[in-house]
């Protein structure tokens, strides 16, 4: 991989770090919130970071 290359993957890795951390951040939030849909969400929220965190460790294998 060339230098701009591994610059963009980079970027791009600690973009979807960033976002999956907000994820987190968020499911953590509704966790204090009563109520099924405040539990459903913040359940799918913490799905969703980690399909970022599985996506976030292909890139770095592909590097």
């Amino acid at each position: 991989m060339n230098a701009a290359a591994d610059r963009e993957a980079t970027a791009i890795i600690e973009e979807l770090n960033r976002i999956r951390r907000e994820l987190e951040s968020v499911a953590q939030e509704l966790k204090s919130l009563k109520g099924i849909s405040a539990d459903y969400c913040s359940r799918r929220l913490t799905q969703i970071s980690s399909e970022y965190s599985e996506v976030v460790q292909m890139l770095y294998r592909l590097r």
